[in-house]
C-alpha cells in the first residue's frame, strides 16, 4: 500500500461485558463499572454485526478484526452457548471475506476456571479453519500466583492453532522482576507508557459497541450513532491528536 492507497482495516470490538473481580489500578473502567453485571445481549451484538458487514462492503474495506471483550466472560451466564452461536452469525455473516482477511480475537485475565478456558479454546480452535484466530491472556503482576500461574500453563497446552499472545500489566516496573521467568510477549509499565506512534500505511475504523447499545470510536472521533448513517473517511488521517490513543509500541518485547 502506498501514502495515496492506505490499507483501510475495520476494528470491531464488541464489550459484552464490564464485570471483573480485579481492582488494577491503571484500569480505566470505574469499580462501579466492573461490577456492574450487564451484558451485551446476542441479539444486539448479531444486528451490529449485520450492519457493520453492510458498511464495511459498501466502503471497501481491506480487513476486519472483531473482538469480543471482557475479562471474565465465565461470569456472563451461559457464555458458551452464546460464544457458540456468535461464531456462527460471523461464520455466516462474512463468508465473503477470505481468511486471511477476516481476525477473530478475544480475552481474559487468567482468573476463570480451567473447565471455561477448555470449553472456550475447543470453540476458538474450530474457528481456525475459518479466519484468524488470537488468544490474548492479560497477567497482572500485582495479583501474581502460583494459581494464575496453572491457569496461564493450561491455556498455552490447549492452545493449539490460536495464535496466543501473553501479556503482562505493571503498576511499577519493580514488579517485572518477579514475573520475568514466564517470558511474555508484551510487558506494560502502566506507570510510564511513552507515546503512541500513529500507523502511516493504515488507516482505522476502530469501533466500540457497548451495552447500552452506544457506538464509539475507542479514539474518541466522534460518529453518528446510527450505522446506516456512517460517512467513509479516513478516520487516522483525519485525526488531529499528536499522538494515538489505540496503537500502542511502547511494550517491552521479551
Amino acid at each position: 500500500y502506498t501514502k495515496e492507497e492506505k490499507m483501510k482495516l475495520m476494528y470491531l470490538n464488541f464489550i459484552i461485558s464490564d464485570e471483573c473481580r480485579l481492582n488494577c489500578s491503571y484500569c480505566n473502567v470505574s469499580k462501579i463499572g466492573r461490577s456492574n453485571k450487564e451484558y451485551l445481549s446476542l441479539a444486539k451484538l448479531k444486528f451490529h454485526l449485520f450492519q457493520f458487514k453492510k458498511y464495511f462492503e459498501k466502503n471497501n474495506y481491506d480487513k476486519l478484526i472483531i473482538t469480543f471483550a471482557g475479562d471474565e466472560l465465565h461470569l456472563v451466564p451461559n457464555f458458551i452457548i452464546y460464544l457458540n452461536d456468535g461464531i456462527e452469525f460471523i461464520k455466516k455473516t462474512f463468508n465473503f471475506l477470505d481468511k486471511d482477511k477476516l481476525t477473530f480475537q478475544m480475552h481474559t485475565n487468567l482468573n476463570g476456571p480451567n473447565e471455561f478456558y477448555e470449553e472456550q479454546l475447543k470453540l476458538l480452535n474450530n474457528l481456525t479453519n475459518f479466519c484468524n484466530v488470537i488468544f490474548e491472556t492479560g497477567y497482572h503482576a500485582y495479583t501474581a500466583s502460583i494459581e494464575m500461574e496453572t491457569t496461564l500453563s493450561f491455556i498455552k497446552d490447549r492452545i493449539g492453532n490460536i495464535k496466543h499472545i501473553s501479556n503482562a500489566g505493571l503498576s511499577n516496573i519493580s514488579q517485572y522482576e518477579a514475573i520475568k521467568h514466564l517470558h511474555f510477549d508484551n510487558v506494560y509499565n502502566f506507570k510510564n507508557l511513552n507515546k503512541r506512534e500513529k500507523l502511516k500505511d493504515t488507516e482505522i475504523f476502530f469501533i466500540n459497541v457497548q451495552k447500552d447499545n452506544k457506538i464509539s470510536t475507542s479514539c474518541l472521533y466522534p460518529i453518528n450513532q446510527n450505522i446506516l448513517n456512517f460517512e467513509d473517511r479516513n478516520f487516522c488521517s483525519e485525526c488531529k491528536l499528536p499522538e494515538c490513543t489505540i496503537i500502542n509500541k511502547v511494550a517491552m518485547r521479551l
